[in-house]
């Protein structure tokens, strides 16, 4: 995450995208280190337009939580809470903090890393400009990543 954190997408408004649904989850290390993202292209230059206009609207310390336009933004903010949601459970389960009495959780119970880079696709694809929306705007299923996954990758990866 450090390396995308710090722009490795050659695009300033993914990688701004990607600090903010992983402000949380950087370490400080990562923080200190970052560089100014820019823009390689035209649709670069316009998810970071989509994300100046949204910053204020973020959860603080990111944002303000609110302001003139958010509600333009209700969808996406909506996505980045869940999104959040997943993120800390995915982070904070381990099988010595389960309250159950080490029942095994059901299968999916708790997010996998394959789904939480769906999301994250999803998220990210759904604030594509729509001058983009034919070529780019492409969702992912999770059952179909990992029905995918298992074609093509050896038993022993998966």
């Amino acid at each position: 995450t450090g390396i995308i954190a710090g722009g490795a997408t050659l695009c300033s408004g993914c990688t701004q995208h990607f600090r903010a649904l992983f402000f949380k989850h950087l370490r400080e290390r990562v923080w200190d280190d970052l560089g100014k993202p820019f823009c390689i292209d035209k649709q670069c230059s316009l998810a970071a337009a989509h994300m100046i206009k949204l910053q204020p609207c973020l959860p603080f310390p990111l944002g303000k939580s609110g302001g003139e336009g958010c509600g333009d933004f209700t969808g996406e903010l909506l996505d980045f809470g869940v999104f959040q949601t997943l993120l800390d459970d995915f982070h904070t389960y381990t099988p010595q903090n389960r309250s159950d009495g080490g029942v095994p959780p059901p299968l999916m119970a708790l997010p996998s890393a394959s789904q939480l880079f769906v999301e994250l696709h999803n998220i990210v694809t759904s604030t594509v400009h729509e001058k983009y929306l034919k070529e780019r705007k492409k969702y992912f299923c999770l059952q179909t990543v990992l029905q995918r996954l298992g074609e093509t990758l050896v038993p022993e990866i998966l």
